[in-house]
Order: structure tokens, then sequence, then C-alpha cells
């Protein structure tokens, strides 16, 4: 019965096509096929075949590029500089969707729920939804309901509609948690993919990864934060058309600068708050906690005050502590307030008396505390030292953010050890993240260590004079929390410290820097091998008493930092290809997570020969490839095209290459093979092929590219033209391009032929600078962003001194 109307519908639509010509031309035989038809409607006819045949042409294209090179990637990259709270409290708002507000800019746009995904290999097949369900009602795949909570792999959200939108209820994509790194050192990773895409969703299913890493705060106080997005369309037409490319870039953006509003944004304060903190102004000590709650609250939240209680803030505790007993209007003229503001506010305050204060007019303890933790050392002593009831509130306190975050200035972590005794006995309850740098010894160490070494939880010592093994296995012994430790002698002035005090590193150590200790033997690096089994990360450097004997040790941590830099002048490499397989491969063995940074350096002395050009070499590191970031090879040789490639489809998540003279075997081809395969960020190459080879492997190293190196190429880039290569990095072959640094590759007549021609060709927005003979730097902006890349050319002697 459905097909009836259809089948009328197409006889008429016929019988109105052929019925004019018929009348035309009756039965006799037909001479002009469109004659029947006006002018008009044959023009309108023509041009609409025209444009109906462009856009065929267009469409079979776009599908024919598809088809030869695969999906159109949209790439984008934003990174912000967060300030005005604690990292966690940023990072919360990208991992942790429990403590997002109503005005997140996820709720914002989508309304969230969270789920396990179940794995693929549990995965059924896609179910088809019913014919009573509405197409894209809900997810296809298979997933369960969890409560909205922090991130963790294998936690995903569903993002629907909006209510309030045209498609609301309906599901637009679910988004998986497949990485997920905070740990106490370095900088927190979020990995997110879409693994199943419903209406609206403009990218291919799976194809969509977004990477958000938070790096720990800087000397400033800022926090700096990085978001990379890969996804893929199947059109490039519908790419441009929509502008996918740059309203990506132009929302990672605007999200990074909504998240910092959300956090840091100051929170309208309200009367009743203001006459309150002006109330409690009145007594005598009160001024302090009013003092503190103003600065509290002046920011919008304790956690902010953490931050940013400095300067006026600071100085209005400090000085209510000074003048104690002697009112509001000393603290206001100590803090820089105009006299005439405050004498006004004084007169007011004088009206009220301590009797009709009540307590809950003043500052609760709780956050009081909090807020004391936010000042610094000095201050803090001076504040506890106030009364019975700030002593008290000194002692209940666990953390103090502000003189032990990662950023505290040198000076004061030379000063920790001093200040330990006063810290275990005044702060009983303080947890051990003290950091400490111990340049010079002192006699008094030792009670200071006695009394507080407990709370260290990173320990750098520089070797000094009267430093040796019984002052180290003293330290040691004392500091039983530590997590990092740093040992270095780069004055030269130990002698005969063979490493016995490794016998008492702590259980819990994870991170162990030796560098410069000459007479370290084989068996006491055995020993801290077996002191601290839970070490994680490594680095040795100029060790030269090392032998394959100690150093093949340790193959049995699991390592996730792995780094040697052998300095010593010896006939044979210190260290044996048969010792480095060894250690990779048992290293691995039984871990989840392999390396993720390695570093092997020869420095001096004979280069390490690889056998069978590379290949058992790049199998066994290949072992940790899915985890391995980082990756130098300096003084490492017979490196060759295959073992290069295996190596680069072995570790998909490598972003920082440097290749030091790796030898001949590795040619320009294998070396541009190799490098597209993967996606780095930076990659210095040195003597690695020739320079064309060299740099056109870089070209070819992915969009991601940030940074580059080209280090002693002088005789093979003795005919490119400066000129050339600036042109090419200017083509926007290179997206993500900040900086390149050129070394000893151009010489300083190659330079001024450049800066000749630039100047001629009047190039737009291109800067030069001449820092002396031999340095030069080039800028250029980028468009669209408020950044430039910067070219260094560094080392240009003149073609008369190679002669």
């Amino acid at each position: 019965m459905g097909e009836t109307p259809w089948r009328m519908h197409k006889a008429l639509i016929t019988l109105l096509v052929l019925l004019p010509s018929c009348a035309a031309y009756g039965g006799e035989k037909k001479s002009k096929f469109l004659a029947a038809y006006p002018m008009v409607f044959k023009f309108c006819l023509f041009w609409w075949c025209v444009f109906v045949f462009a856009v065929m042409a267009v469409y079979i294209a776009d599908h024919l590029l598809y088809r030869k090179f695969g999906a159109a990637k949209v790439v984008w990259k934003a990174e912000h500089f967060f300030k005005g709270a604690s990292r966690e409290e940023f990072w919360a708002q990208f991992a942790d969707p429990s403590r997002w507000s109503p005005e997140h800019p996820v709720f914002q746009t989508a309304d969230v729920s969270m789920i396990r995904c179940e794995s693929k290999e549990l995965q059924e097949e896609d179910a088809a939804p019913s014919q009573d369900e509405a197409p894209f009602a809900n997810p296809r795949k298979k997933c369960e309901a969890v409560k909205l909570g922090a991130l963790k792999v294998g936690l995903g959200m569903v993002l629907r509609h909006k209510a309030d939108s045209a498609n609301a209820g309906s599901f637009f994509c679910t988004r998986e948690c497949t990485e997920l790194e905070e740990p106490l050192e370095g900088s927190f990773r979020l990995v997110m993919q879409t693994v199943e895409a419903g209406l609206g969703y403009p990218f291919m299913e799976d194809s969509e990864i977004s990477e958000v890493e938070i790096f720990p705060p800087s000397a400033d106080g800022t926090i700096r934060c990085k978001m990379i997005g890969v996804a893929e369309v199947t059109s490039r037409i519908f790419r441009w058309w929509s502008g996918l490319q740059r309203d990506s870039q132009e929302a990672a953006i605007a999200f990074l600068q909504s998240i910092e509003n959300e956090v840091a944004a100051p929170k309208v304060r309200s009367k009743s708050l203001s006459q309150q903190c002006l109330r409690a102004m009145s007594s005598d000590d009160a001024a302090v906690h009013a003092a503190a709650f103003l600065a509290a609250a002046e920011k919008g939240m304790l956690e902010v005050a953490r931050r940013h209680l400095q300067g006026r803030h600071r100085r209005m505790i400090v000085s209510s502590v000074d003048g104690h007993g002697r009112g509001a209007v000393h603290l206001a003229a100590r803090a820089g307030h105009s006299e005439g503001h405050w004498e006004t506010e004084r007169l007011s305050l004088l009206k009220q008396t301590r009797s009709k204060m009540e307590s809950s007019d003043l500052l609760p303890s709780s956050s009081l505390g909090q807020t004391l933790a936010a000042l610094c050392f000095a201050d803090l002593l001076q504040a506890t030292s106030c009364s019975r009831e700030w002593l008290q509130l000194g002692g209940e306190l666990t953390q103090l953010p502000a003189f032990f975050a990662p950023t505290t200035p040198a000076p004061e972590m030379q000063r920790a050890v001093q200040s330990l005794p006063v810290l275990a006995v005044r702060f009983p309850q303080l947890r051990p993240e003290v950091s400490a740098v111990l340049t010079d010894w002192k006699p008094s160490h030792f009670r200071a260590l006695d009394w507080g070494g407990h709370l260290l939880r990173r320990m750098e010592v520089q070797l000094s004079e009267g430093v040796g093994e019984h002052e180290l296995s003293h330290i040691l012994k004392h500091c039983p929390n530590l997590f990092y430790f740093q040992l270095s002698d780069y004055d030269l002035v130990a002698q005969n410290v063979s490493g016995n005090f490794l016998r008492d590193l702590p259980k819990d150590l994870v991170e162990l820097r030796l560098c410069l200790l000459r007479d370290l033997q084989d068996r006491s690096l055995k020993v801290a091998v077996k002191s601290a089994p839970n070490l994680r990360s490594i680095h040795l450097e100029g060790v030269d008493e090392l032998t394959d004997h100690g150093i093949g040790e340790l193959g049995v941590l699991m390592l996730r930092k792995l780094s040697l830099v052998f300095t010593a002048l010896t006939a044979s490499p210190q260290m044996s290809e048969a010792t480095l397989l060894r250690i990779l491969n048992r290293s691995c063995q039984g871990l989840s997570e392999g390396l993720e940074v390695f570093q092997l350096s020869q420095h001096a002395g004979p280069p390490l020969v690889l056998s069978a050009e590379g290949v058992n070499f790049a199998k066994s590191l290949g072992a940790h490839g899915t985890s391995l970031r980082i990756l130098t090879l300096s003084g490492v040789v017979e490196l060759g095209d295959t073992a290069f490639q295996l190596l680069a489809a072995s570790c998909p998540q490598l972003r920082e290459l440097s290749l030091y003279r790796p030898g001949h075997q590795l040619s320009s081809a294998g070396l541009q093979e190799g490098l597209r395969q993967l996606s780095l960020e930076h990659v210095s190459l040195g003597c690695v092929a020739d320079f064309a080879g060299a740099f056109q492997a870089i070209r070819v190293a992915g969009p991601g590219l940030e940074s580059f190196e080209m280090i002693r190429y002088f005789r093979t880039a003795a005919d490119e033209s400066v000129h050339s290569v600036l042109q090419q990095l200017r083509s926007g072959c290179l997206p993500s391009l900040r900086s390149a640094t050129f070394r000893g590759t151009f010489s300083s007549e190659q330079v001024a032929a450049c800066h000749q021609s630039t100047a001629d060709d009047l190039w737009d927005n291109l800067s030069w600078e001449q820092h002396d003979d031999q340095t030069f730097s080039i800028k250029w902006p980028i468009a669209c962003l408020d950044e430039c890349v910067t070219v260094d050319l560094q080392r240009c002697f003149r073609e008369s001194d190679f002669g």
C-alpha cells in the first residue's frame, strides 16, 4: 500500500518532463530536444548542470584524497599560565568532576555522567537501537554507571546535549581516561580519548585524543598548563568550510582561561562580611584575626590566600602581631592605607565595646590556622609566639605550603637544615615535606638532623671540605623519609668517598643522583640497590671507577628514569653492550610500565659500539616503548636504519629525542622514515647523516614539534642558504614550532648573506639580533597567536677558520 502513492508520484514527474516535448514534436521525427523549452529554462538548466558537476568533482576529489592519504587531521594546542591558586586546585578542574561547580565550562555545555568503560577484549558488538528508541538516544557500547568522582584510568564521562538545547538529552560522545599520572615529583598528566560519538559530534569516532599537562609552580608562583589535542575528519572540505582547525584552537584557549576564572576569580564579598571584619578589629588580638580574615576574603578563598598572602596582605598580619594591643589603626597604617580613611574607621569602631563582641565575629580557628600556614617561616615563628592560642594553632599544622613549596627560594632551602629543631618542636604534626640544600657542612648540623631529620623529603648535598663517609652516613641515618637524594662533588674536594655511606639509604628512597664521585666503587652501588629497592630514578654522572659489575646491578630495579653519563678516559667503554642489554631486559620484567626517560652518553673515552647495527639494542629498549618519552643517545655508534625504525615503531609515546654521532649506518632516508613515525615535541641531532637529510627529517617529524637543534653540520651545510632554510621554516611545515637552534652549522659569511637577502626581500615582521661575532637570533611572530618563533644561530665561525 505504501508503494502506490510513490509510483503515482514518479509517473506524474515523468509526464511533466516529457509532455512539452511531445506537444512540440508530436509523432514526427525529433529534431531538437530542448526546442520546446524557453530560453530562460535552458539557461538555468545549463548552469545548474555546471554547478552540479563542479560540486561532484570537488566531492570526488575530496574522497580520493581521503582514500589515498587517509583522514584529515585537526590539531590544536594551547598553553596557559595559571595563577591565584595551588596546582592541585587547577588539576581538580581537569581530573575530578566531583569538584566542578555548575559554572565549569564542561557543565555549561553538556550534561555529564560518569561511567566505567569496558575493555576492548570484553566489549560486545555494538547493540543496534531498538525500533522504539530514537537514534543517538544512548551510547551503543557497554558501560557501567558510577558515582561522579575523580578520574582514573578506565573511567570515562558520557556527555549529552543540554536540556535547553534543540537536541536535548541526545547522546553527544563518550570520553575515556586512558592515561593519568600524578607523581609526587614532576608534572601531572591526563589523556582522554573519545571512544564513541553521537549526534552533532564533528570528528571521526575513536580519533579525538586530548592531553593536559600541568607543571610544578615556577619561581614566580605561576603554574604552566599545556593542552594538546588531535582528531580526524574524513573530509578536508568539511574541515575547511566549518573552520574546525580555527575553532578547536580558540576553544582550547578559551577553556583554559575559563578554568582560571573558575578557580582564581575573586568572589564578591557581601556587606555583612565586611561589617563582620570591621567589628572584629575593635578588639585587641582580634585585629590579627580580622586581618587574616580580610586577606582570605579579599581573594575569595583561603586556598587563594595561601598563594597570594604576600606584600600588603602579609604585612597586615605581621604588623598586627608587632603592634599587638594597639588596635586596628596601627594595623591599617602599617598596611599602607591613608590615615584619613582609617581614622574614620577608628572613630566608628570606638563606639563598640569589647563586651559586645561575640566569638562568631572572629575568624574560626581552623581557617585562621590555614591562613597562618601561608606565612613565611620567620613571620610564622613570630606569629606563633604572640599567644598561647596561636602557639596551639601552630602545633596543629600539618603543612606549611608557603615554606615547603617546590618553588622555595634557594637561600631558604640552604637554611632549612638549621631550622629543623625549631620546626620539630614548634610544629610537631608537620608531615615530612621539607626540602633542603646543604653546601657548607657545620658541626651544628649533627644536632639539627638529630632533632628534625625526619621532616626532610628532598635533600641535595654538595661535598665540601670536612664532609666524608661519616657525615654522609649520619645524614642518611637521620633522614628516614627521604624521597629524593642528590650528592655532587662539582668542586672536586672529595677524598676516598668510595660509597660506603650508601648502605644507609632510606628504603623508600625513589630518586638518587650521584655526580662526579670519582671513587665510587662497584660494591657500594650493589649495596645501594639492596638498601633502596624502591628506587625508580637513577642518575650517574662522572663515576669513573664503576665497571660492568656494578652498573649491571641496576637491572634489578624497576626503573622509570635511567641516566648514565660517562666521563672516564679509558681504553674501552666503561659499560659494555651486554651489560646495557641486561639492564634494559631485566628492569622491565614484571613491570607494567617501563622506562620513561633513558639517557646514555659517552662524553669521553671510546664510544659504545652496538652489534647487529643496533637491532638487539632497539628490541631491548622497545620493550619499554609504551612509556618511553625521552631518549638521549650520545657516543653510541653503529645504530642502523633498521634499528632506528624499529625503535620508532616500538616507542609511540616518545616526545623528546637526542642523537649525537650515532655513526654512518644511520642514513638520511632511515632517519626521515623513523622521525615520520613519531610525534616528537623536541629533537636534537648532532652529526646524524648530512645537513640536507637531517633537516628534511626534522621537517617531516610531525605537526607537534615545538623545538629542534642541529649541531655540528658545518661542512655538509657549507653550500646551504640560510635564507632558504628560514623560508622553509616560515612556510608552515612545522605549525607548532617555537624555537630552532643551529649550533656549529652555518658560517658567519652565510649568516651575513642571509641578512642581506632578507633585507632586500623586505620580509615582514622579521627581527635580527646579533649577540657577538658568532651568535645571532632571528624572530618572527606567529599568526593569530601572541608568540614568536626564535631561530638561534650559534658558533658561526668564519670559513677561513676551517681552512
